[in-house]
């Protein structure tokens, strides 16, 4: 018997192309990830400025959410509270494992109030603020926590020090991360 275990690739949509995109973006190519990178604005949203991207589009407002399957995660860091607030209108409805927003709780209350969300809702999916508590200072510092995140997501983890993890450190028949591989079995 043969058995292969096949793990499609995570797919990143970053809304937000500024300089602090740009470590983010560079980690999650490095990883093996797509990535996506979204803004409305033409000066941010070059493709010199982002060339691990897969692509990089600039938004229109009132562009339809990009499409997304059980592999596609997003987060919201353009720095233009309109932008964040359109773009998790459209993210907020969809079967995303992970949405994650940029800045303080205080932002995040905002937006979820101004787009009509209740944060209880969108509990298992909203990770704001996004990132690890890592101590990060700087956008590559941001960028391993925010990855970190996502990838502990994506595994049904919390991320915490495998010192005070009980039993195996790998994911096991029945983890979260079973959900994310399929395998083929060949006699």
């Amino acid at each position: 018997m043969f058995v292969e275990t096949l793990t499609p690739a995570v797919r990143l949509l970053i809304f937000g192309a500024g300089d602090d995109a740009v470590p983010l973006t560079d980690t999650a190519h490095y990883l093996g990830w797509e990535v996506f990178v979204y803004d409305g604005r033409s000066h941010y949203a070059r493709r010199e400025k982002f060339p691990h991207a897969d692509d990089v589009i600039v938004r229109i407002a009132g562009a339809p959410a990009p499409p997304v399957d059980d592999w596609t995660v997003a987060v919201l860091m353009s720095h233009s509270y309109s932008q964040d607030l359109e773009a998790l209108q459209q993210l907020a409805h969809l079967p995303l494992p992970y949405l994650g927003i940029l800045g303080p709780s205080k932002r995040t209350t905002q937006l979820l109030s101004d787009a009509g969300l209740e944060r209880e809702r969108m509990a298992a999916k909203l990770h704001a603020p996004m990132g690890l508590d890592i101590g990060a200072d700087g956008p590559e510092q941001v960028a391993l926590a925010v990855i970190a995140q996502i990838q502990a997501s994506l595994n049904g983890r919390e991320g915490g020090p495998l010192s005070v993890r009980d039993g195996s450190i790998h994911a096991r028949e029945g983890d979260a991360a079973t959900d994310w591989t399929r395998s083929i079995v060949c006699a």
